[in-house]
Order: structure tokens, then sequence, then C-alpha cells
């Protein structure tokens, strides 16, 4: 009962600091998440917000797609322009199908996207493995009129290294723009006639996030990327969304997916399934137990003794009567008033001179009376009587 009762405090406690944990985070500055996100739900700076604010003000008749199965008046139209943006892409047989045929119908669907290659290989028939690689480098240089521009992923607004996507040379597509570095020049933007219309994949979605974006070079290459759109029909496809054709809420609508997003909501998230498991092994770990001492009940002891006594008596063992005389007066003090007299010092003789209320002259020479006795192998049968006499009067007077 005790390690349970420790244990629950225990738990309060740490659920109280974890309180005051998410408190003070959440009171805390809102600090920005530098993943890549490709969210339009705010200004993170890998969001896409700021990008598709000028898309939707940059045409008469935009519409925002939830998924590919929300609203299928896309695939009666002609002429129009659908536009996806995010860090990786993967589409099931059924939505390429759609896609395809949007694109057939003299339509340009534009991806950019770090990954096409699933996308490719089941719609177009390509070597999946070999059409998109990437590079491992810290900055790449963008193009424009100038002659180019630094461009870089930042965390902190510090440049660290990333995985540059590009597309090798490939006879089914047209190349539109490129990146290079001091290492070469490699392609990053290339369009794919299919039917009436093209497929546009682009491999730089960095492009479009908030945090570039802003910058008016970027704004300039992402007009330049994206081409003359004005008064055109344009689709915007949510990427994180696309699966969801199903009924069940979309990723960005899940719990999780919202606690995920709010750092404060994240780290009490972590927090709380660390604590879980903490408690989950404390509570599997082996709880020792005290062996228990198996004793002959208070009764079935005494008479043993008793009986040990009369034969022994019997047979003249003087000492081993005494012995026994000893055990039954011990087990006496002890079950009446809660004595141990094993251990005879001064502590003893004043708690059981104040529970008998016998001075402690007394007490003293009797059980040292005892003690000689139960260690004299030559006790003579007088001196027996006479120590089973004090005992007998010793009893009396007990209270």
């Amino acid at each position: 009962m005790k390690s349970r009762s420790r244990n629950g405090i225990i738990i309060a406690i740490v659920a109280v600091v974890v309180l005051i944990l998410v408190i003070v985070i959440t009171q805390l500055d809102e600090r920005y998440d530098w993943t890549e996100t490709y969210t339009e739900e705010g200004g993170q700076p890998y969001d896409i917000s700021l990008f598709l604010d000028v898309l939707e003000n940059s045409s008469d008749n935009y519409t925002y797609l939830t998924n590919v199965f929300s609203d299928t008046g896309y695939l009666e139209q002609t002429g129009a322009n659908m536009i996806m943006i995010a860090k990786y892409q993967s589409l099931d047989s059924m939505e390429i199908t759609y896609l395809k045929r949007f694109i057939e119908n003299g339509n340009k669907l534009f991806i950019s996207s770090r990954s096409h290659s699933y996308l490719l290989a089941k719609g177009l028939n390509l070597d999946s493995t070999s059409f998109l690689l990437s590079i491992e480098k810290q900055e790449i240089t963008l193009p424009n009129d100038q002659g180019g521009f630094p461009f870089s992923f930042d965390q902190f607004n510090n440049p660290v290294d990333y995985s540059w996507s590009y597309f090798p040379e490939h006879s089914k597509y047209t190349e539109l723009g490129q990146f290079f570095n001091e290492n070469g020049t490699y392609s990053n933007h290339v369009n794919i006639n299919i039917g009436d219309g093209v497929l546009e994949l682009h491999s730089t979605p960095l492009i479009f996030t908030n945090y570039h974006f802003r910058k008016e070079e970027v704004f300039e290459h992402v007009n330049e990327v994206i081409g003359q759109i004005e008064n055109k029909t344009i689709y915007y496809l949510n990427p994180t969304g696309s699966f969801e054709y199903n009924g069940r809420p979309q990723i960005s609508e899940s719990p999780l997916r919202f606690i995920l997003a709010n750092p404060p909501l994240k780290w009490a998230w972590y927090i709380v399934i660390l604590l879980s498991i903490i408690y989950v092994f404390n509570a599997m770990r082996r709880k020792q137990r005290p062996i228990p001492i198996k004793m002959l009940p208070e009764n079935q002891t005494e008479a043993h003794l008793e009986v040990l006594y009369k034969l022994y008596r019997k047979e003249g063992k003087h000492k081993d009567l005494i012995r026994i005389q000893v055990k039954l007066l011990q087990q006496f003090l002890k079950s009446k008033y809660g004595i141990n007299s094993k251990n005879r010092d001064d502590v003893f003789y004043s708690e059981l001179s104040e529970k008998l209320k016998l001075e402690t002259e007394y007490l003293q020479p009797f059980f040292k009376d005892l003690e000689r006795a139960a260690n004299n192998s030559t006790l003579t049968d007088r001196e027996l009587m006479e120590i089973d006499q004090n005992i007998s009067e010793f009893y009396l007077k007990c209270p």
C-alpha cells in the first residue's frame, strides 16, 4: 500500500510539472517551424501562403481543390492551369488517371516537388530509378537577367546542407529551366507533352515558400517559372489532401497533425509519451516482497514448550527446564506487553519497569539469576525449585 501511495504521489508531481511546462511554453513567443511544410495555413517560413495569395489575385477564375476528387469540374476544362506544390509527391493510379485526363483535354499541370519518380513511373512509363537525382550542396544559383542569384535552404536564417533535386537528360521531355553551381549546370524544370496538353515538372519547390518568395529576385524568378497566367482559369491542388477521397478527414485536419503543427502541444505530446513509457517500465519491474517467516501460532508454541518442560523434568535436565521457562517468559512479555526481552539493556529495564510497575532493582537481579541458571549444568533440585518459585512470584506481580 505504501509503494502504491508513493507511486501515486510521484505521478501527481510529474503531471503538475508537465502542466507547468506546457503553460510556460505556451506563454513564450511563438517560434518558427523551419521544416518544409508547404501548407497554406499561415506564416511559417516554408509555408506557401504568400504565393497562394498572389496566385488567387492573378486570376479571375481561381479554384482551390482540397483533393483530386473533391470537385471534378476541372476534367471538362480546356486551356486551364493546375498547380501543385509539395516537398515529396506520390499519387496513386486513380489520381494519376484523373490528372492525365485533365492534361489530355488541352490543359497544363504544373507540379513542383523534390520527388516525381512515382508519378512518372506509373503515368508515363519512364525509368523512375534514374529520372530524378539529388546533389548535396549548401547553396545553388538560380538564373535571372543579371546572370543569377544565390539560393539556399536556410534554418534560423543561416544556410544548411540540402539535397537539391534535378532531372538528368531524357529524350521524353524538354528542358525549360536550370540551376547551377561550381560543379556544373543542372536541369530543374522540364515539360512533357501528353495528348493536347502538357505536364510541367519542377524540382525546386523552395522558391514558392514564404521565406524566399518575399524576395524580389525570387518573385521575378517564380513568374518566369510558372509563365504568364493572368486572366486564365487556375486550379490549385492541395497535395496533403489528394489521397483523401473516401470520406476520412484530411491529414491537415486530424488531431495529431494539429498537435504536431503547434510546438507547445508537440512538446507536451512528446513528454506525455515519454512519461507513459517510464510508467510502463516502472510497473513491469519486479517488486521484491519480504519472504514470510513461518511461525507456530502463539498458543501452539506455548503448548509445545509445556510438553518439553514436563519431559525434561522427568529426565532431570534442570538447565533445559530453565531455558524453557525463560522462553515462556519471553513469549509472555512480548504477547502481553510488546516487550522484547532478548536484549536486556538499560532501555529494556526502564521500559519493563514502567509497564510492569516494578522497581529496576528487583528486575535486574531476577533476570540475571535466570541467565546464570540457564547456563548452569550442575543445578540442584533445590535451586530449580527456588527459581520456579521466583518465576511464579514474577507472574503474580505483573499487572
